[in-house]
């Protein structure tokens, strides 16, 4: 009951921080644009990034919590203790070299990472990573005190701390940004990090977590998590080449090409950071310890119903995004600097984005899958064994289609990771197991038929009455302004096709649908508490 209201807290404080997230690139977008100076400050956020969001966020999480939390339920807590504060201190001291270098190297940096730039504009970018790097040692804190937080079944408070971000983020772009251009919005990412900081340390400390001096590296459970995330690590780096390269790419396509894919990218990861991250936050404990305890088809069981859950939402939201990109990023976007031509642009990355939005974070749970079972290398194999080819798809489709091609040769990598690792996860489960099936891939594939053919009704409607609506629309534009009338026609045609998926999988008798809507009973705890056993109960996978 428990993990279940922790499930709807998540999703809600996470759905609160995409929307402040969605208002602050709004007010990016009206003060900025999409030209050379946010070219120039995505690029120098993208260091920083690239250690926040992969690094920290995928390596470091699948590591600490179950060797963390195995002190907790040995009721080891001064060991725990002594263990958690080693690496933390290790991190700090690691990651201050980190910043002090990129610091020192960001000229060379930046001309390897946007070969393209102008030198006014590479200057420009420079100036702006001195500037945010340091937040890095923010990110460490904010980062280990949240996977900290979760050891302790905490996970509502590590999730606020992203709202926290964000309204931090909107002051800093209001005032700093504002007063003192785009060098002032770089202060105040800067500052953001700190603010973080200062939010989770009373709750660091309340959860009973006593910080100790000291770097006892020899200690075995930390010579264990370094064992395990070696391979983490290198798969990141070798992720990030990929990441790289696509900037290297864009740096040398049409001006705005950088920005209009960092926009595209935010409406993209919008539905993701909200219901995808809070199941795999709240399903990763549960996995890890039905593998703890050997039961492998409760394992299975629980990582294929996580599969249905994400596809049930990603696919409807995915086709909205395909068709209604242009109202879309018009409505959040176009105006101020932004243009109609950066709509354009930034609607055709969107479409092409959105094709792998169920892929992004089914790859990711079926990866949880591997690191449960504590199988840090396939993961690593795959990235290294498909970041080569894409990159080079990435060339050719970036000739042909531009900043278009680039999405599309996201969405086909994401695409192929999910597949592969579902396939080969499928495989170790059976040996692991010994058990034939390995996985219970009928009932995804009964749910996907189910959900395609809802998807298909919603493509339908809003080609038949799409068109008519807009006529309606267009003689009350000038009536009710023009954003009126846009945001009526993207809230009327998403309200329609919403509707029409619900009714179609509804009636094709999609188990999903049920469990959603017990989750909207009584506040959601009712729902959210079958949605907790249906996706925890024990089943045997199909032969």
């Amino acid at each position: 009951m428990k993990l279940a209201r922790s499930t709807l807290l998540v999703a809600l404080i996470l759905g609160s921080a995409a929307v402040l997230g969605a208002l602050s690139d709004v007010l990016l977008a009206a003060t900025f644009g999409a030209g050379r100076v946010m070219d120039a400050f995505v690029t120098a956020l993208f260091i920083p990034l690239l250690l926040q969001e992969y690094v920290l966020g995928d390596s470091f999480t699948q590591v600490f919590i179950p060797i963390f939390t195995g002190f907790l339920v040995r009721r080891q807590t001064e060991e725990g203790a002594r263990v958690a504060s080693t690496v933390i201190n290790a991190l700090m001291l690691f990651f201050a070299a980190v910043v002090l270098l990129v610091i020192l190297a960001a000229p060379a940096l930046v001309a390897m990472i946007v070969p393209g730039f102008d030198p006014a504009s590479r200057d420009l970018t420079v100036t702006l990573t001195r500037i945010v790097m340091p937040v890095v040692l923010c990110t460490v804190l904010v980062s280990f005190m949240g996977r900290l937080l979760n050891a302790y079944q905490r996970f509502s408070l590590p999730s606020l701390v992203q709202v926290v971000y964000q309204l931090l983020l909107i002051v800093a772009i209001v005032t700093l940004g504002r007063w003192y251009g785009v060098t002032g919005l770089a202060v105040g990412v800067a500052l953001t990090g700190l603010g973080q900081v200062l939010f989770l340390l009373p709750q660091v400390r309340a959860a009973g977590f006593g910080y100790r001096p000291v770097l006892e590296l020899r200690h075995p459970a930390v010579r264990q998590m370094g064992i395990l995330i070696l391979p983490l690590l290198v798969r990141m780096v070798v992720a990030q080449s990929y990441f790289v390269a696509e900037r290297m790419i864009a740096s040398g396509l049409a001006v705005g090409s950088i920005a209009a894919m960092d926009y595209a990218r935010k409406l993209y990861q919008f539905p993701t950071s909200t219901f995808a991250v809070a199941l795999n936050t709240v399903l990763f404990p549960t996995m890890a310890r039905q593998a703890a305890e050997a039961q492998w088809p409760e394992l299975a069981t629980t990582l294929v119903r996580g599969l249905r859950a994400l596809l049930l939402i990603m696919a409807p939201i995915s086709v909205l995004m395909v068709v209604l990109s242009r109202p879309m990023v018009g409505v959040l976007f176009q105006r101020g600097a932004f243009d109609g031509h950066a709509a354009d642009v930034t609607a055709g990355v969107l479409s092409f984005l959105s094709l792998g939005l169920f892929a992004l974070p089914a790859m990711w749970l079926v990866n949880l899958g591997f690191f449960a079972l504590r199988d840090m290398t396939t993961p690593l194999w795959i990235t290294v064994g498909l970041t080569l080819p894409a990159i080079g798809l990435n060339v050719l489709l970036a000739g042909s289609w531009g900043i278009n091609g680039l999405a599309m040769g996201s969405t086909v990598l994401r695409t192929l990771q999910f597949l592969i690792s579902l396939a080969l996860l499928r495989g170790k489960l059976v040996r692991q197991g010994g058990q034939a099936g390995g996985l219970p891939l009928q009932p995804l594939l009964d749910a996907g038929l189910k959900v395609a053919l809802g998807c298909v009704a919603m493509i339908l409607m809003i080609r038949w009455v799409g068109p008519a609506l807009l006529g309606v629309l267009a003689g009350r534009g000038a009536q009710w302004g023009a954003l009126v009338a846009q945001v009526a026609y993207l809230a009327a045609m998403s309200g329609l096709a919403g509707v029409t998926y619900v009714v179609v999988i509804g009636a094709l008798r999609t188990e999903e649908v049920g469990l959603l809507a017990g989750v909207l009973h009584r506040k959601g705890i009712r729902g959210a508490e079958k949605v907790y056993r249906t996706l925890t109960a024990p089943s045997v996978p199909s032969r």
